[in-house]
């Protein structure tokens, strides 16, 4: 009867605790992007990189509903700087999640200079340019990366390629990956690049 009594009492414990449970919306990330960055370079090294994100399926459509897109395949300008100024603009004030080190020396994102908004089947796709001007001493140290720090989004980094090349020469990309700390969800593990010139 005591073995009985207990079992019932341990398992109407746990039954209390996994509901007082925080529950699953509180879990970060919310938003997944698929994301690649290429390097524009130039006489004296590094004059821009261009990125690419593709949210995941549930933001795009959540994106394209409020906005009044989801049956528009192709965006006009117009329709494309609707996205821009709705969900994207106030991201300079971020430098876009973009986290640029030389040396562990932060490198400041400037404002975008091109943005354009597509659709990739069901998924949404930003394509945009950021000047940044690194020399070629620097470009031999630049570690890029995309976090959120909130982790409400979570980024999937890749180079567009692993060799760029201007003037005889050669700048080398390479995946590593890096541990980073949120705000309140402990340390996570983010794609970033790093490069080096030959």
């Amino acid at each position: 009867m005591l073995v009985r009594t207990t079992a019932r009492i341990g398992l109407l414990l746990l039954l209390l605790v996994s509901l007082m449970r925080p529950p699953a919306a509180a879990a970060h990330p919310h938003m997944w992007i698929d994301s690649t960055v290429d390097f524009v370079l130039g006489p004296n090294g590094l004059t821009g990189i261009q990125m690419t994100w593709l949210f995941d399926e549930f933001s795009s459509s959540d994106f394209l509903v409020r906005f009044n897109l989801q049956r528009v395949t192709a965006f006009t300008a117009a329709q494309s700087d609707v996205l821009y100024n709705g969900t994207f603009r106030h991201l300079v004030n971020s430098g876009y999640f973009i986290r640029a080190l030389v040396d562990n020396r932060p490198v400041v994102i400037p404002e975008l200079m091109s943005f354009r908004a597509s659709r990739a089947g069901d998924r949404l796709q930003y394509d945009f340019t950021i000047p940044l001007e690194v020399g070629w001493s620097d470009l031999d140290r630049l570690e890029v990366a995309l976090f959120d720090e909130s982790y409400f989004v979570s980024f999937m980094l890749t180079a567009g390629s692993s060799n760029y090349r201007h003037g005889g020469r050669t700048v080398t990309v390479a995946a590593e990956p890096i541990r980073l700390a949120t705000q309140g969800w402990g340390r996570v593990t983010v794609g970033a690049v790093r490069t080096a010139v030959q």
